[in-house]
C-alpha cells in the first residue's frame, strides 16, 4: 500500500473564518445555555454579517510527498456558498430521508465545480499497465447544504458528473506537465476508462469543538492548536466509501 501526502492550498472568505469563530463559541456555552438559545446567537451571527456569499478553493496534488504522479494525482474544488440562497427541492427532498439531518435557520447552499486525476504508478509507459491502476478523469458539479444544529455541522451534497475523455483529465494533465511544472508528459491516456455518467450522493458530520469537549491544546496565551473530528458517507456509481478524519487547526487565540 502507498501512501502520500498531498499539498492542499484554501482560500476562505471572511464570513467562513468568522464562523469557524463563532460557531465554536457558542457550542462552548450549550452546557448553560438552552440549545435553542445557542443556535439563535449563530442565526443572528449570520444575518448580521455584511457578507452573504463567499468562494472556497481546494487544491490536492502529489507533487509534496515522494513527487510522482500515480493513484489518486491531483484534484480541484471550487466552492460557492449562498448564505441566504434557497435550498433546491431535490436536496430538500433528500435531506428529509437522512437520519439527524436539520434543515433550519442556519442552513447554507453550496454549489461545486471540481476535477480529480488518477493514473498508474508509471505515467512513462504507453500500454495498457494490467493490475494496476488505470488513467481516469473524474469531472463534476454538485449542489448541497450546510446546517449547525447544537455542536456539529451536518453537511449533504449530491454530485452529477463524467469519467472518461469528457472528463478532460488527459488535456489537464498534459498542459499542467508541460506549462507549469515542467514533469514528464504522461504516455497512457489513450488507455484511460471510457466514457460513463456519474452519480454520488455525501453526508459528512463536522464536530468543531470535539466530542464531548473542546479538543485543543493552548501555547501560551496567543496560540492554539484544535482537533475538529467528522464522518462521512458516500453512496454513487463512482465510489461508494464510509470515511472518518480529524482536522488540525493552529493559529492565533480569539478568546473560544
Amino acid at each position: 500500500m502507498a501512501y502520500h501526502i498531498f499539498m492542499r492550498i484554501y482560500w476562505l472568505h471572511p464570513l467562513l473564518l468568522s464562523l469557524l469563530v463563532v460557531i465554536p463559541s457558542a457550542a462552548s456555552a450549550q452546557a448553560h445555555e438552552d440549545p435553542d438559545q445557542v443556535q439563535r446567537e449563530v442565526v443572528n451571527h449570520i444575518r448580521n454579517s455584511p457578507y452573504d456569499n463567499y468562494l472556497s478553493f481546494s487544491y490536492e496534488n502529489d507533487l509534496v510527498g515522494n513527487g510522482s504522479d500515480e493513484y489518486y494525482t491531483s484534484g480541484v474544488r471550487a466552492t460557492y456558498f449562498n448564505i441566504n440562497a434557497d435550498v433546491p427541492p431535490i436536496i430538500d427532498d433528500l435531506a428529509e430521508k437522512v437520519p439527524g439531518f436539520e434543515i433550519n435557520a442556519t442552513t447554507s447552499t453550496f454549489f461545486t465545480l471540481g476535477q480529480n486525476l488518477y493514473t498508474p504508478s508509471e505515467i512513462d509507459i504507453a500500454g495498457r499497465q494490467e493490475g494496476d491502476r488505470p488513467y481516469a478523469g473524474w469531472l463534476y458539479g454538485s449542489v448541497g447544504m450546510a446546517t449547525l444544529t447544537t455542536d456539529h455541522i451536518d453537511e449533504l451534497e449530491l454530485t452529477l458528473g463524467v469519467v472518461g475523455p469528457e472528463a478532460l483529465g488527459e488535456q489537464t494533465q498534459k498542459f499542467i506537465h508541460t506549462h507549469i511544472t515542467g514533469s514528464p508528459t504522461p504516455k497512457g491516456w489513450d488507455n484511460q476508462l471510457d466514457f460513463e455518467p456519474g452519480v454520488i450522493l455525501s453526508w459528512q458530520r463536522r464536530w468543531p469543538r470535539g466530542i464531548g469537549g473542546d479538543w485543543k491544546l493552548d501555547f501560551g496565551d496567543d496560540f492554539r492548536l484544535r482537533a475538529e473530528p467528522n464522518i462521512n458517507v458516500s453512496l454513487g456509481n463512482v465510489y461508494t466509501y464510509a470515511g472518518t478524519g480529524l482536522m488540525l487547526t493552529f493559529g492565533p487565540y480569539q478568546g473560544v
